[in-house]
């Protein structure tokens, strides 16, 4: 890069509107399927118990597996955005 006689400082390049949108939406996304997991499970078991009066296995296995597909959502979600914004 050219640097004009007298100025000793080189440019910063701009960061541009969409990385800013990824880096902020990157870690709210993350945050939200967090917050998802740990909502179905809870609510998904409670409204199942007070609709049934008892909890049958085939619906606590499904709570649980679709809370740990969310949470995995989640832990996936944060580490591509970190690795991507590093790279950026």
């Amino acid at each position: 890069m050219l640097v004009p006689s007298g100025v000793g400082v080189i440019p910063q390049k701009r960061s541009s509107a969409f990385f800013d949108l990824v880096s902020i939406s990157a870690h709210r996304c993350s945050s939200f399927f967090a917050e998802a997991a740990v909502l179905v499970l809870v609510l998904a078991l409670l409204d199942r118990f007070l609709l049934k009066g008892h909890l049958e296995p085939f619906w606590v296995i499904g709570a649980v597996a679709l809370s740990l597909i969310l949470l995995a959502a989640s832990i996936v979600t944060d580490l591509s955005a970190r690795r991507w914004l590093q790279r950026h």
